[in-house]
């Protein structure tokens, strides 16, 4: 719970008139706590006396800790530093994966250190060895992955990437891999069939639900993944998110960890590839990076004065509340100003700002 009153005091008109020049005016800021010590629960409130123009809290709480803001973290950088580098921190449990089996050893019974594997869906058992091998291929000249794809009907044989990572924003999969043949057949009969261009690739994800260890695989699914056989390298790309969203329908969990992705090369009827597949490469998705911590703005209302922001703390621990408050000058123009000062030649240095901070520490119990 969140309170917050203005009281305003006369020297609301001098700060306007100060806030005209061309320099910022001078912050003033003092922060006092009513406890700094308080139980779940119980309200802590700030009494704030400023004559800023924009005014934030901190709570120090987890997404809204100060030390882990842009406001203190890309303070003092130079514009070629913010442009160069990151400073964000990426998310150590959003794993990215990308295998070239090019650098894999034919012959390889685990491939990328289990990684990638080839197996029964049904059982589970590994099928390298017997229907799929590491070999070189004798289009490219590179080390691939080799399915012998003999019975699709049977819809057992399955390409396992096993991710172990946390759901990313970015959930793209995509598989470089050729084709022996670009021609679909009856499986039975064998009889060619040109006129149809692409066959259902079935892909599957199994997961965890937060907090669990449990890997729990679905057959939910979506049904309208089509590719189409290509006798050069190509790009087969999925975004796993919609597959995901059959997962926890199917389940009835959210994920948060994705497992292991399963992928069925199947008929359609009676038609479907039969012959060699090559796999390259595979991807998926990239580093996440983790956001920086927020604050919340308070609305000033007229002017300078002393405001009370009240809040409630859930868990116990302690925390360092922070009160950022800034003001800023008109804009000092470049050039002839707006006639030839548009967007990308606007900067920051134009105007002047001050910036004060105060801390207060508070200890929650439970």
């Amino acid at each position: 719970m969140k309170k917050i009153y203005f009281i305003p005091t006369i020297a609301a008109a001098l700060s306007l008139a100060a806030s005209c020049s061309s320099d910022a005016p001078d912050v003033e800021l003092t922060v006092k706590a009513d406890k700094t010590q308080v139980a779940v629960g119980e309200p802590v409130t700030l009494s704030i006396t400023h004559n800023v123009q924009g005014l934030c809290v901190f709570t120090g709480e987890e997404g809204h800790n100060y030390y882990y803001s842009a406001a203190h973290i890309l303070a003092g950088l130079s514009e070629e530093e913010l442009k160069t580098n990151i400073y964000r921190e990426s998310d150590p449990d959003v794993k990215p994966m990308a295998y070239d089996f090019s650098d894999a050893t034919p012959g390889a019974e685990i491939v990328g250190d289990g990684t990638v594997d080839v197996v029964d869906a049904n059982s589970g058992r590994s099928l390298i060895g017997s229907e799929a091998d590491i070999v070189l291929d004798p289009v490219t000249g590179k080390n691939t992955l080799r399915l012998v794809s003999t019975h699709p009907d049977w819809w057992y044989q399955a390409l396992r990437i096993n991710l172990d990572s946390k759901l990313g924003s970015n959930q793209r999969l995509t598989l470089t891999m050729r084709f022996e043949k670009d021609i679909l057949e009856d499986i039975y009969s064998g009889e060619q069939h040109p006129e149809i261009a692409d066959f259902c690739a079935v892909i599957r994800v199994a997961g965890k639900a937060p907090d669990s260890d449990e890997i729990v695989f679905n057959d939910n699914t979506v049904w309208d993944i089509y590719w189409a056989p290509s006798l050069e390298a190509t790009e087969y790309s999925v975004d796993l998110s919609r597959v995901i969203a059959e997962w926890q329908g199917g389940t009835g969990l959210e994920m948060e960890t994705i497992s292991y992705v399963q992928i069925l090369f199947t008929a359609a009827g009676s038609i479907g590839y039969v012959g060699d597949i090559y796999v390259d490469k595979i991807e998926y998705g990239e580093y996440d990076y983790v956001p920086f911590d927020t604050a919340e703005g308070i609305v000033l209302g007229s002017g300078p004065g002393t405001i009370t922001y009240t809040h409630s703390f859930k868990k116990p621990g302690e925390y360092e509340m922070a009160v950022l408050g800034t003001n800023t000058s008109w804009k000092h123009y470049t050039s002839d100003g707006y006639n030839n000062s548009v967007a990308d030649k606007v900067s920051a240095n134009e105007y002047k700002y001050d910036r004060q901070i105060r801390f207060v520490k508070i200890k929650v119990t439970e």
